[in-house]
């Protein structure tokens, strides 16, 4: 009971799941008369609290977009575009780097997204957000095109030229954090809670 009582609601979430697999396949194993009985109708489950999202409040993310903004490196420009997009617009991560040139329309302020389960989907996103885009698109985002000889249509580029990927993403929050001097812990889940 202790080593229960001590767990973490990850872990009890994954002893929740196993115990649940199992249940069905002992079911499974009773109906088609394997076995004359299901040992895990008497085991209970864990239980698990469910817990609030993490969001950011208005001062939070005020600080986050004023500290990004007065970096000096020269990435700075598409990390503001990326917090901006994330906070207006909601998306999930692996939408903003599947992000083409041609999936914005900056004109009427809708990016046209493939989600989950390749359902597309118009978002619209803010000014301020249209403005950071310009500013990358037209400084920043061919000069990292140039690094890479390739032709790519990605909005959003890594430092070498190419596609941004998830993890790449993930690492650009943690160092932004680092390079603003902000003590939070920022997961791109948290921009989208916010939103």
């Amino acid at each position: 009971y202790m080593k229960g009582a001590m767990m973490g609601s990850g872990a009890k979430r994954s002893i929740k799941r196993k115990l649940s697999a199992l249940r069905h396949y002992y079911k499974f194993l009773v109906n088609n008369n394997y076995v004359n009985m299901n040992p895990f109708l008497v085991v209970h489950s864990p239980k698990v609290k469910n817990g609030y999202p993490t969001a950011l409040y208005l001062k939070e993310i005020e600080l986050l977009f004023a500290e990004n903004n007065n970096r000096t490196d020269p990435l700075k420009v598409r990390d503001q575009a990326i917090l901006e997009l994330l906070y207006s617009s909601g998306m999930r991560v692996s939408e903003i780097c599947n992000l083409n040139i041609q999936d914005i329309d900056l004109n009427s302020r809708i990016i046209r997204v493939f989600g989950k389960g390749k359902k597309e989907r118009l978002v619209p996103y803010s000014e301020i957000c249209k403005k950071c885009i310009i500013e990358y698109s037209r400084t920043l985002r061919p000069e990292l095109l140039s690094k890479n000889n390739t032709k790519n249509n990605a909005l959003f580029l890594n430092f070498r030229g190419a596609r941004l990927t998830p993890r790449g993403f993930q690492y650009i929050l943690k160092q932004n954090t680092v390079k603003t001097g902000i003590e939070m812990d920022l997961h791109p889940h948290t921009l989208r809670h916010t939103f």
